[in-house]
C-alpha cells in the first residue's frame, strides 16, 4: 500500500470547499495578477489535480483546495483532449492562464480521482509539501508544468501500484509562446518553478525518469 497518498471515497465528489472560500481565478482588480501553467498527460489519459491555497492558510493536505490546478484527461469530451494545446505520442496536454489577487500562495496538494460503482474517490498525497509562488500586480508568474504519468510498467510500480506519478518541470519556453498566443497583451513572466525533488517523494519528480525511447 502505498504510503504516500490516503484514499478518500465520497458519492459527491468535490464537497470538502465551499464554494464561497474558492480562490476567484478570473480577478479582474486593477490589481490583478496572472498565474501561468501547463496541464500534461503522458503516455495514457489520466485525470488528476494539484491544489493551492494562500500561504500560510491552515488546510489539510487531505482537503480539496481553494485554488485548482486541473488536468480533466480523461474523455474526448475534455478540453486537453478535445483541442489540446501540444500533442504527440508522448504527451497532451494544454497551458492554463488564471487571473488572481496578489500575494504569496502555496501548491500545498495533490490528488488521482476516479470512479467506481457509482462512488467518487480520491487519493490525496499524505505527506506536506509547498510549493510557493508569488503573484504581482500586473505581472505573470510561471510555476510549470504538471504531467502525471502511468506507474505499471515501470519500476516504480513496485512502490506505487497503479497509481501513476507525477513530473513537475520547467517547459516555460513551449508554455510562455502558448500563452502569448491566447493573450497577446500578456504581463511579463517571471519563473518561479519549485524543484520538487526536495521532497524525496516517489511519486512527484523534476523529470521523467521513464521518457519514450527516440
Amino acid at each position: 500500500m502505498l504510503k504516500n497518498f490516503i484514499a478518500i471515497a465520497f458519492v459527491c465528489v468535490g464537497t470538502a470547499a465551499d464554494a464561497r472560500d474558492r480562490i476567484d481565478a478570473d480577478y479582474r482588480g486593477p490589481d490583478s495578477g496572472v498565474l501561468l501553467f501547463s496541464t500534461s498527460t503522458l503516455k495514457i489519459s489520466m485525470n488528476f489535480d494539484f491544489y493551492f491555497k494562500r500561504k500560510g492558510a491552515d488546510l489539510d493536505s487531505d482537503s480539496i483546495g481553494p485554488g485548482q490546478i486541473e488536468c480533466a484527461c480523461v474523455g474526448f469530451w475534455h478540453p486537453t483532449m478535445a483541442d489540446p494545446d501540444y500533442h504527440d505520442e508522448y504527451e497532451t496536454g494544454k497551458v492554463q492562464i488564471q487571473h488572481l489577487e496578489p500575494g504569496d500562495y502555496e501548491v500545498y496538494s495533490y490528488n488521482v480521482g476516479g470512479s467506481l460503482a457509482g462512488t467518487g474517490f480520491h487519493f490525496f498525497s499524505t505527506k506536506p509539501l509547498s510549493l510557493p509562488f508569488t503573484i504581482r500586480p500586473g505581472q505573470t508568474t510561471y510555476i510549470g508544468n504538471f504531467a502525471r504519468a502511468p506507474s505499471l510498467g515501470t519500476p516504480l510500480a513496485d512502490k506505487l501500484g497503479a497509481t501513476g506519478y507525477f513530473v513537475v518541470s520547467n517547459k516555460h519556453e513551449r508554455d510562455i509562446a502558448i500563452a502569448k498566443m491566447k493573450e497577446p497583451n500578456l504581463p511579463p513572466v517571471t519563473d518561479d518553478v519549485t524543484d520538487v525533488s526536495q521532497f524525496e517523494l516517489p511519486n512527484l519528480l523534476a523529470n521523467d525518469p521513464y521518457p519514450p525511447a527516440h
